[in-house]
């Protein structure tokens, strides 16, 4: 674990020692062979997206979702924001200790992309639910078999999900998020933070 700034910037800026690419890939390689083919949407799924590549691909990546990012598009946001940061204090329980980063830290950004991506309040936890068991590869907390149980699971329900909402964005012409324009077939994995998941879509889609 690095915890330094300057060792973390020397990290970030060696993609090629420090790579991004292949990492589930290698940590799937320690289930048995049998096991490994049943697993094929996670390395499918973590195989591309834009926190799992290196330059020239990830600032490329950036550049197309940055206008969703901007100064101007967060200050837009300002109310919204601030209203799902009151509701969140609010909900904090007084008569015990808050986890400041589960319950505050964590579901912030959650709350704020979902509903960038426009996901209706009445889904929230769906997803953030989702987002757990996915990352559970990640965190470790489990055996490695179990945890690609559970993250498969929920990666193939949210892709399902996401998978619709799409369809209906098409289907009355409108927008997933605001993206810069790069062609009309440039493929982009969008980043969920959240959730460490993405939508491989059409710029078309997104702008």
């Amino acid at each position: 674990m690095v915890t330094g700034y300057e060792p973390a910037v020397t990290i970030l800026q060696q993609s090629k020692r420090f790579s991004n690419a292949g990492r589930m890939a290698a940590l799937l390689a320690a289930l048995p062979e049998q096991d490994r083919s049943r697993f094929q949407p996670i390395y499918a799924h973590f195989a591309v997206g834009m926190i799992r590549c290196d330059p020239p691909d990830h600032p490329r990546l950036r550049r197309l979702i940055s206008a969703a990012f901007t100064p101007r598009v967060i200050q837009n946001q300002h109310a919204d924001i601030q209203e799902i940061v009151d509701e969140l204090i609010d909900a904090f329980a007084l008569e015990r200790p808050v986890d400041l980063i589960g319950e505050f830290a964590y579901l912030l950004p959650a709350t704020v992309i979902c509903r960038m991506l426009g996901v209706p309040n009445k889904d929230l936890n769906r997803v953030r639910d989702w987002s757990e068991r996915i990352n559970s590869i990640i965190a470790g907390m489990c055996p490695l078999r179990q945890a690609a149980e559970h993250t498969q699971g929920a990666l193939l329900e949210l892709q399902e999900y996401f998978g619709k909402m799409i369809a209906e964005r098409r289907r009355q012409r409108l927008k997933l998020i605001p993206m810069r324009r790069a062609g009309e077939r440039e493929e982009v994995g969008y980043a969920v933070p959240v959730s460490y998941t993405h939508l491989t879509l059409p710029t078309s889609d997104l702008v």
